[in-house]
């Protein structure tokens, strides 16, 4: 029984040593995503964000044909929404 033992416990090591890479491996690829999305997420609350700001403010400028315009952000879906007119919008205007 020695024997099948030692080639059991050589095999079980191997087992848990491939389980452990892999673990490795995988907190090592979320932390490399965590960093990249901090890194976007970043960026976008520091160049996006006060971009399209800027963009409602110019628009509310232009008149009242412009006020009520807004943005809905998300940087999780790397997404951005600008609502010129929200009102016109909602009562069914068309633009041109």
């Amino acid at each position: 029984m020695g024997e099948l033992e030692a080639e059991l416990d050589s095999v079980l090591n191997q087992y848990h040593d491939k389980q452990e890479h892999i673990r490795k491996s995988q907190r090592r690829e979320q932390d490399e995503h965590r960093v990249l999305e901090n890194e976007f997420k970043k960026l976008f609350s520091n160049i996006v964000e006060p971009s399209m700001m800027q963009m409602v403010k110019y628009l509310e400028s232009k008149g009242d044909d412009f006020k009520g315009s807004y943005m809905k952000i998300s940087p999780h879906l790397a997404k951005i929404t600008l609502i010129i007119n929200a009102y016109r919008y909602q009562e069914g205007s068309h633009l041109g």
